[in-house]
Protein backbone atom coordinates (compact mmCIF):
# COMPACT_ATOMS: atom_id res chain seq x y z
CA UNK A 1 0.00 0.00 0.00
CA UNK A 2 2.96 2.37 0.85
CA UNK A 3 4.58 1.99 -2.80
CA UNK A 4 1.34 3.16 -4.34
CA UNK A 5 0.75 6.09 -2.16
CA UNK A 6 4.39 6.82 -3.09
CA UNK A 7 3.81 6.85 -7.04
CA UNK A 8 0.66 8.95 -6.39
CA UNK A 9 2.72 11.46 -4.40
CA UNK A 10 4.09 12.58 -7.31
CA UNK A 11 0.42 13.07 -9.17
CA UNK A 12 -0.14 14.93 -6.36
CA UNK A 13 2.51 17.62 -6.09
CA UNK A 14 1.69 18.27 -9.88
CA UNK A 15 -1.71 18.62 -9.72
CA UNK A 16 -1.02 21.23 -6.24
CA UNK A 17 1.40 23.37 -7.51
CA UNK A 18 -1.03 23.84 -10.96
CA UNK A 19 -3.76 24.56 -8.10
CA UNK A 20 -0.93 27.22 -6.76
CA UNK A 21 -0.29 28.18 -10.06
CA UNK A 22 -3.97 29.34 -10.69
CA UNK A 23 -4.37 31.07 -7.25
CA UNK A 24 -1.59 33.00 -7.69
CA UNK A 25 -3.21 34.32 -11.25
CA UNK A 26 -6.03 35.09 -9.42
CA UNK A 27 -4.90 37.03 -6.94
CA UNK A 28 -2.31 39.15 -8.82
CA UNK A 29 -5.43 40.07 -11.38
CA UNK A 30 -7.72 40.74 -8.09
CA UNK A 31 -5.00 43.44 -6.50
CA UNK A 32 -4.33 44.82 -9.90
CA UNK A 33 -8.13 45.68 -10.76
CA UNK A 34 -7.61 47.51 -7.32
CA UNK A 35 -4.61 49.74 -8.24
CA UNK A 36 -3.96 52.24 -6.91
CA UNK A 37 -4.26 50.11 -3.54
CA UNK A 38 -1.65 47.50 -2.76
CA UNK A 39 -1.39 44.06 -0.84
CA UNK A 40 1.84 43.12 1.64
CA UNK A 41 5.18 43.89 0.73
CA UNK A 42 5.55 39.93 0.55
CA UNK A 43 2.90 39.79 -1.96
CA UNK A 44 3.71 42.36 -3.96
CA UNK A 45 7.20 40.89 -4.68
CA UNK A 46 5.24 37.71 -5.40
CA UNK A 47 3.08 39.10 -7.68
CA UNK A 48 6.45 40.78 -9.26
CA UNK A 49 7.46 37.47 -9.90
CA UNK A 50 4.39 36.09 -11.64
CA UNK A 51 4.20 39.30 -13.56
CA UNK A 52 7.72 38.47 -15.45
CA UNK A 53 6.15 35.12 -16.48
CA UNK A 54 2.37 36.22 -17.06
CA UNK A 55 0.74 39.48 -18.02
CA UNK A 56 -2.34 41.07 -16.56
CA UNK A 57 -5.22 40.09 -18.13
CA UNK A 58 -6.81 43.14 -20.31
CA UNK A 59 -8.06 41.40 -23.02
CA UNK A 60 -9.59 37.46 -23.74
CA UNK A 61 -7.19 35.28 -24.27
CA UNK A 62 -6.13 31.80 -23.99
CA UNK A 63 -5.67 30.73 -19.94
CA UNK A 64 -3.52 27.81 -20.39
CA UNK A 65 0.03 29.40 -20.87
CA UNK A 66 -0.09 31.54 -18.07
CA UNK A 67 -1.22 28.86 -16.08
CA UNK A 68 1.74 26.95 -17.45
CA UNK A 69 3.68 29.66 -16.81
CA UNK A 70 2.89 29.89 -12.81
CA UNK A 71 2.96 26.28 -12.29
CA UNK A 72 6.84 26.14 -13.71
CA UNK A 73 7.19 29.03 -11.25
CA UNK A 74 5.69 27.97 -8.19
CA UNK A 75 7.88 24.58 -8.81
CA UNK A 76 10.82 26.65 -9.71
CA UNK A 77 11.32 27.41 -5.96
CA UNK A 78 11.52 31.27 -6.93
CA UNK A 79 8.64 31.82 -4.17
CA UNK A 80 9.64 30.20 -1.34
CA UNK A 81 10.81 32.94 1.52
CA UNK A 82 8.47 35.77 0.51
CA UNK A 83 5.64 34.50 2.63
CA UNK A 84 6.73 35.03 6.51
CA UNK A 85 4.71 32.61 9.01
Amino acid sequence: MATYAARRLADMAENTATIVGIELLAAAQGIDLRKPLKSSPELERAKAQLRTVASFWDQDRAMAPDIAAAKALVQSGRLQGLAAF
